[in-house]
């Protein structure tokens, strides 16, 4: 009977104003306040490139993604800084230990933006999306970083990399989300020119524009990219595989967020649903197995075949 009711026409387009309406007032939560002043040092200021990955209750994503990002990163200038978004007291004072311990930049996204998520009927990617855009209008214009990357804490480079030469000369690059009533960039990976992203104003959360959701940096479509004919711009090739056959699983959006890999412009990796916020069953221990077997699936960068992992 829900399911019925949630889907009528009318139900649905009430759902997506008052969902709008709710994204804006966590616009103002995630961008009002004091600056991040305290948690500025020397060594992240007037970086040519600064990779921002928001960490979210998942220490072991944090950890693989460190040691990868150091061995396969090849910027000359770069700084790796994780912006904590965990709920949980606990795995944030893990995630700032391991930071520190690592010698990565840590800054933790203040607790009131996803305390204000915390109903769930509008979760969606609002905490995520509210989270980078405290770090856009309360971080970035005290570190004034060159270009700036985002990612997501579950992907992780295999081969080396360098962001400022994948950029280029261009104003954004990155993973597309392309639907009927708009288009914007996925902020798990891509690259932005921080001075072009200042002159937009960008908004990272997520929207609905008309029967479309465009999800975390979704809202970007009207400040960044509608000028823009996505048509003409080119994008990272991205290769979804999957690699276990979970029993039970009736859904497609199931086995995506269950079962399935990326790999991004031929040398990233994206496990998908790391810390699984879609709630998918045996998840958890999926994303260990695939932790501990990262090198396993270099292979298929060359376009190799990708076995499924043991049930």
């Amino acid at each position: 009977m829900f399911d019925t009711i949630k889907h009528m026409p009318a139900v649905r387009s009430l759902y997506r104003k008052v969902f709008n309406l709710n994204a804006g007032f966590i616009r103002l939560v995630s961008t009002k306040g004091r600056m991040a002043d305290a948690y500025i040092s020397d060594d992240v200021k007037n970086r040519q490139m600064m990779i921002v990955t928001v960490a979210f209750n998942h220490i072991g994503l944090i950890e693989k993604q460190i040691e990868l990002v150091k061995r396969y990163v090849r910027d000359k200038d770069y700084c790796h800084v994780i912006a904590d978004n965990s709920p949980s007291k606990e795995k944030r004072a893990s995630i700032k230990a391991l930071c520190e311990a690592q010698g990565v930049s840590y800054v933790p996204v203040p607790r009131r933006i996803e305390r204000c998520c915390w109903h769930r009927f509008f979760w969606g990617g609002i905490s995520h999306g509210g989270a980078l855009n405290w770090l856009f209008y309360k971080y970035l214009p005290l570190t004034t970083p060159h270009r700036f990357a985002l990612l997501d804490h579950d992907v992780f480079p295999l081969t080396d990399v360098n962001l400022m030469l994948t950029l280029g000369d261009r104003e954004f690059y990155g993973v597309s989300r392309i639907m009927e009533h708009g288009w914007y960039l996925w902020p798990g990976w891509c690259i932005f020119d921080y001075q072009f992203m200042k002159e937009h104003s960008p908004n990272f959360l997520p929207v609905y524009a008309g029967d479309s959701y465009l999800d975390s940096g979704g809202h970007n479509y009207y400040q960044v990219y509608q000028s823009f004919d996505f048509r003409t711009i080119s994008f990272p090739k991205v290769m979804t595989h999957r690699i276990k056959n979970t029993k039970g699983l009736a859904r497609p959006d199931q086995v995506y967020h269950n079962d399935c890999i990326q790999i991004i412009a031929d040398s990233w990796i994206h496990l998908i649903n790391g810390s699984n916020c879609a709630h998918t069953p045996g998840k958890e221990r999926i994303v260990e197995t695939l932790l501990q077997k990262l090198d396993t699936f270099k292979p298929i960068l060359q376009g190799s075949h990708c076995s499924p992992l043991p049930s």
